[in-house]
């Protein structure tokens, strides 16, 4: 009854499918009411409004996930993300992927740009060591 809740929910079944065969094999005969309760697939998602749309997006992001990893073991999980690319064909599911992927380079290309700059700094501290040493004496 609350987008929150769900979302948290969605949070720790992400992480014991990822990690645990047995959950996996439990869950996903349930495919479709955890489709109805975190994507809001037959009636819409709970209020908070900004939580619902926090919780839609990131199952999107998950399930898209789960099928990308473990899509190629199990059928069921392949034929419910398809079910759930058609059924959602109006609004935003292929491109729920891409944006997660364009901000995971955004994130590389901040990481990469301040490990340089760490570096940068780094190798400065030889040139800069004698003029420290002198003030310290």
């Amino acid at each position: 009854r609350h987008s929150q809740k769900r979302l948290r929910a969605l949070l720790i079944l992400d992480v014991l499918f990822q990690r645990s065969k047995l959950f996996r094999g439990l869950l996903i005969p349930k495919l479709e009411a955890l489709f109805e309760l975190v994507v809001g697939l037959n009636n819409p998602l709970p209020p908070p409004k900004e939580s619902a749309r926090t919780l839609h997006k990131r199952s999107l992001e998950v399930i898209e996930m789960w099928n990308r990893d473990f899509g190629q073991y199990n059928r069921q999980l392949i034929l419910g993300c398809r079910f759930l690319k058609l059924s959602l064909q109006r609004q935003r599911f292929p491109t729920v992927v891409e944006e997660a992927s364009r901000e995971e380079r955004q994130r590389a290309a901040q990481d990469a740009r301040s490990q340089e700059l760490m570096h940068e700094k780094f190798l400065a501290i030889p040139d800069e060591l004698p003029e420290a040493a002198a003030d310290l004496r």
